[in-house]
């Protein structure tokens, strides 16, 4: 593993890798993160060594400057090959001037084998007996699992769930997670004791929390969530925000996720009324199955080795 050093210019964070002692002309191509801040990045290219890029494409989760961006995209198109998150992030790279057929479309995720194999472990009666336990409502439960930080925009999920507590009285919502706003978000579930708060779970007691719920409830940023979402075929409900992540491309208005129309308390709120109603949730759960098969991470790898095996046809060796 190449040891990484830490670098502050104007108040951004360089990362540069140690390269040196590797002979790097022995790699017919090199596969390097798409991010403008990695030096070793531009001493690789000083080599004038065969590069090829991993990543979203484009910036996704903040505002970019005109500056960066275009440092960005000039050293992007230095690249021979591109290995990106989605087909959104192709689009992206082909308008600034990568060619379409050095694109290679990962659609990222992960193995989500082992939590599908941990639900179908889990007994009715589990599940119905955790459910009574905690006085959660089949059909009218919904939970918020992940990071606990303003990118979700947990304020506008309280909101929003006192707007549908008002007008479905059994709605319940858990929330499974840490981070910065612990304190605050524990201070707003003790005055609703129809939310209950739990502690980061993982493996067999993440299946349980995901089973007792119905939908999943993030207005803020959803990436690989939803590939959660997709093995437990509990729906998410999400908004229009700007800065999801490259995976809420996964996610299909009405067929297999409900996104609400702005991002107010009450558009928010009636799109998790709708995604309840059983008609409308059925063909999510439907749905959800489906992108379950479509994302998988043996797909993903296939894409990545077809894109490895065209680019070095392209680029030939370096040696014979």
């Amino acid at each position: 593993m190449l040891r990484t050093k830490q670098l502050r210019l104007f108040g951004r964070v360089l990362l540069s890798k140690r390269i040196s002692g590797v002979d790097w002309s022995q790699f017919d191509l090199i596969v390097v993160e798409q991010a403008v801040r990695n030096l070793e990045t531009y001493k690789l290219l000083a080599k004038q060594e065969t590069l090829a890029f991993w990543g979203h494409g484009k910036t996704y989760t903040q505002k970019q400057g005109l500056l960066l961006e275009k440092l960005k995209v000039k050293l992007t198109l230095k690249g021979q090959w591109f290995f990106v998150y989605t087909q959104g992030g192709k689009v992206a790279l082909v308008n600034n001037g990568f060619q379409s057929r050095k694109i290679s479309v990962l659609n990222n995720t992960f193995d989500a084998k082992k939590l599908r194999l941990q639900l179908e472990s889990l007994s009715t009666e589990e599940v119905a007996t955790f459910r009574k336990l905690h006085n959660l409502k089949l059909g009218s439960t919904g939970i918020f699992i992940g990071a606990l930080d303003a990118v979700k925009r947990l304020d506008l999920l309280f909101e929003a769930v006192d707007f549908v507590h008002s007008r479905n009285p059994d709605f319940r919502l858990i929330i499974a997670g840490a981070g910065p706003l612990l304190e605050a978000i524990q201070r707003e579930t003790e005055i609703r004791p129809w939310v209950t708060y739990f502690e980061p779970a993982f493996g067999r007691d993440k299946a349980l929390l995901l089973a007792a719920s119905d939908i999943i409830c993030i207005p803020g940023r959803v990436g690989l969530v939803t590939i959660d979402s997709f093995a437990a075929r509990k729906p998410i409900v999400t908004s229009p925000d700007p800065f999801h992540p490259p995976e809420i491309e996964y996610l299909v208005n009405g067929r297999n996720a409900i996104i609400s129309e702005n991002l107010t308390p009450e558009s928010y709120g009636l799109a998790i009324l709708k995604s309840l109603e059983r008609g409308t949730y059925l063909n999510l759960v439907e749905g959800c199955g489906i992108s379950h098969e479509n994302y998988t991470l043996d797909s993903m790898v296939e894409s990545f080795v077809d894109g490895v095996t065209r680019c070095l046809e392209e680029i030939g060796p370096k040696r014979l």
